[in-house]
């Protein structure tokens, strides 16, 4: 999990992105507060790109077979990279 800080303005821009929404309520001097928001998490590549996205709906045996999934295929990209190179090296 990341955690990001950023201001409102970015916040804004992302969640238009992702296509998700978020109503900060109103404080009551506590510094504790709620947040409704969508409940969805985000796989991501290392690159930074999308993947997929799980909802509250998925398991967790779901959610860990699914990232499972997107793990070998991007390794199975890179060794088709590696092979590639390798046979225009030849």
């Amino acid at each position: 999990m990341v955690e990001w800080e950023w201001a409102r303005g970015q916040i804004k821009s992302v969640t238009r992105k992702f296509r998700v929404y978020f109503n900060e309520t109103a404080r009551t001097g506590d510094e504790e507060y709620l947040v409704d928001h969508s409940i969805i998490q985000y796989f991501m590549g290392m690159d930074g790109s999308f993947k997929d996205f799980f909802g509250q709906n998925m398991t967790a045996r779901e959610i860990a077979q699914n990232i499972a999934k997107h793990i070998k295929e991007d390794r199975l990209k890179k060794e088709d990279r590696r092979r590639a190179a390798e046979a225009e090296d030849d």
